[in-house]
């Protein structure tokens, strides 16, 4: 839903009753209608609805409907206010009469669908969505709130099927693959976090060392790929990801040996090959490296198209010089020239490395056609995906209706060795619904929707490089990696773009509180919310800021505010409960700090909880929480401990 555009939505869908001006000869055939008094009403209701007063709306409607029961346009604008309002229950109760009545009313369904995804109850939302959508197929809100709705039962597959289908109707592109991203991010983003299960696996770790990587922070990722390795060895890929750290640092010796580990499990392992050839590459043994680029044409010509920076690391001039020299005297080949293309690309001569591209993607194109018409009579799955041969692993498969979580995840990674990700995340997302505690797929799922975000916002930077959305994406990316600075000046110039954008205000808000810029911050976030008075995460916000300031009144009421239009935003309970335990209000502490428990991974809310049952005499309770607490603490400790530990090893080793 675009920054506030509640209001708007419910003044655009409001049903709205032509009054005449003689009720008494227009309305001859409904009697009940031609009471001036229930026209006055309305007309009030309506215009209190586009003034945004919500509560002085209810009270109008409230009155029509007391004379006059049956009139379902004021039904449907009194369900609407209490939405606006953010009495969800009650906006339920009087939509759910209205869809009794009229199930055909797409207003109706629409903001019941809504409010029940507000309330927390998703299932009891798609199906008034999903009439919606029967009604109208291009209802863009409707799609969106069903895809979230989705998404909150963990069903990822249909949470993405949804969005695509909203990608499809955005006029705008930019906006559209903005949007998209942006799911695809929010889809990772939960995936890590909402499974106790994941955390403390080796997929945890490989996880937390991927986005380490990206960072280009290679010995923190190098250590996240030890603990991985030593949680579970056995995991196809740990080596290749630890030793491509070690590449990076220049450690040739030990990057080779972890490579070669790779390789002994499997043999055919196209990330492993591909080190070697440039640790070769930096050795100047142009041969060795010219056979291992060979074995990956054997196995995966789809593989070299990919690897657009490959070598990784600085090579001297001098070897560079040295290995063109020899290569220019090979026989033609591909191998030859996915090597010639990176090597001229380190050492700069970007003419040189697109020529050989080119020479080289006619090639993978014909061996992808060929591809399509390959398959082995009666070859088995283990067979076909073993050997890598990934059309026919796919193509087996996708034959095979009744696959296992296993089996899902391995057409997941064929189809990404195709280079076809949106198919790999339904595989993966296929597997996670089988399997809802499988962390692998989770794993996979998670840097799939990344990859997808990623190919996404690059799309919006090719179409428009200085758009609005462009800074926009820019400010939030430096705000991931610390850089709060920046992302104030990119938060400002998306605003020179959208001025009136509530989300633009409120992330420039966050921003500048955490560059420590209070005041700023502060009014840019009151700014937000004079654009739109619903935004939870603003409310929030402020609420923290008098939190900090130990204004600790004002804060309850943010804390309370964002509540009223966010029930299950989770930060907001945990908030205020501390805040209550604060003024010494045990018993309103308890229940915000019993809803917001479930995010608790340091043992600190637990903790707060034990608190306020003792205040409370509750003693069984308080002990119970305080062990939980405790145990919390302790896993904490230990997986930071283990992340350490692998650290210290890792600079032990340098």
């Amino acid at each position: 839903m675009k920054t506030g555009s509640l209001l708007s939505l419910a003044v655009a869908f409001s049903c709205v009753v032509v009054w005449p001006s003689n009720p008494e000869i227009a309305f001859g055939q409904s009697r009940d209608l031609i009471d001036q008094e229930v026209a006055t009403h309305f007309k009030a209701g309506e215009e209190a609805t586009r003034a945004g007063q919500a509560e002085r709306a209810i009270q109008e409607y409230r009155e029509v409907l007391r004379l006059r029961p049956d009139l379902t346009e004021a039904r449907v604008n009194l369900g609407l206010d209490y939405f606006l309002d953010g009495q969800y229950h009650q906006a339920s109760i009087e939509l759910e009469k209205v869809r009794q009545a009229k199930p055909d009313v797409v207003s109706a369904n629409l903001f019941l669908g809504m409010t029940y995804r507000k309330l927390g109850l998703p299932g009891k939302a798609i199906p008034p969505l999903e009439e919606v959508l029967r009604l109208d197929s291009t209802n863009q809100e409707a799609l969106g709130t069903l895809a979230a709705s989705y998404l909150d039962r963990g069903d990822y597959l249909e949470a993405t099927r949804v969005y695509l289908k909203l990608f499809a109707l955005h006029a705008d592109p930019v906006e559209g693959w903005y949007l998209l991203g942006r799911s695809y991010m929010a889809m990772a983003k939960q995936l890590g976090e909402e499974n106790s299960k994941f955390l403390g696996t080796p997929w945890e770790a490989r996880l937390n060392g991927d986005i380490l990587a990206e960072d280009h922070k290679w010995l923190d990722a190098a250590a996240q790929y030890r603990l991985a390795l030593s949680l579970d060895p056995k995991i196809p890929g740990l080596h290749t990801a630890l030793a491509d750290m070690l590449l990076r640092q220049g450690k040739l010796e030990d990057a080779e040996a972890e490579f070669r580990a790779e390789l002994r499990s499997d043999a055919m392992s196209e990330g492993a090959l591909l080190g070697l050839a440039a640790v070769d590459l930096a050795r100047n043994a142009a041969t060795p490296a010219l056979e291992e680029a060979a074995r990956i044409w054997r196995v995966s010509p789809p593989f070299l198209e990919r690897q657009t920076e490959f070598p990784s690391i600085t090579i001297e001039a001098s070897i560079l010089t040295a290995l063109t020299q020899e290569l220019a005297s090979a026989p033609d080949s591909p191998a030859r020239e996915f090597l010639l293309a990176g090597i001229y690309r380190a050492a700069g001569q970007k003419d040189q490395a697109m020529q050989q591209w080119s020479l080289l993607l006619p090639r993978i194109d014909a061996w992808k056609a060929a591809s399509k018409r390959a398959g082995r009579p009666g070859e088995q799955i283990a067979t076909a995906c073993g050997a890598h041969r990934y059309p026919e692993c796919a193509q087996l498969l996708l034959a095979h209706r009744l696959r296992s979580p296993e089996q899902d995840i391995l057409l997941g990674e064929a189809q990404l060795a195709l280079g076809d990700e949106q198919a790999a995340a339904s595989a993966f997302a296929e597997s996670l619904n089988r399997d809802r505690v499988s962390a692998p797929s989770r794993y996979w799922l998670v840097r799939t929707y990344q990859d997808l975000a990623l190919m996404c916002l690059r799309h919006v930077v090719e179409l428009d490089s200085d758009s609005w959305r462009v800074h926009q994406i820019q400010g939030e990316y430096c705000k991931s990696r610390f850089d709060y600075p920046k992302a104030v000046e990119e938060f400002q110039a998306a605003l020179r773009g959208q001025p009136d954008s509530a989300e633009l205000h409120e992330q420039l808000g966050d921003a500048l509180l955490l560059d420590k810029e209070a005041v700023e911050g502060r009014a840019e976030l009151e700014k937000a919310l004079q654009i739109d008075p619903t935004r939870t995460p603003s409310l929030y916000l402020l609420g923290c800021v008098y939190f900090q300031n130990r204004d600790n009144s004002e804060s309850i009421e943010y804390f309370q505010r964002a509540l009223r239009f966010e029930p299950n935003f989770l930060p907001a309970r945990a908030a205020l409960g501390k805040a209550f335990m604060r003024v010494g209000q045990p018993a309103s502490a308890v229940s915000q700090l019993e809803e917001a428990s479930s995010t608790d991974s340091s043992g600190d809310l637990h903790y707060l909880l034990s608190m306020a049952y003792r205040q409370l005499g509750k003693t069984d309770l308080a002990a119970r929480a305080l062990a939980i607490s405790q145990e919390l603490r302790k896993k904490s400790a230990a997986h930071h401990e283990a992340g350490v530990r692998a650290a210290e090893e890792e600079l032990a080793d340098r």
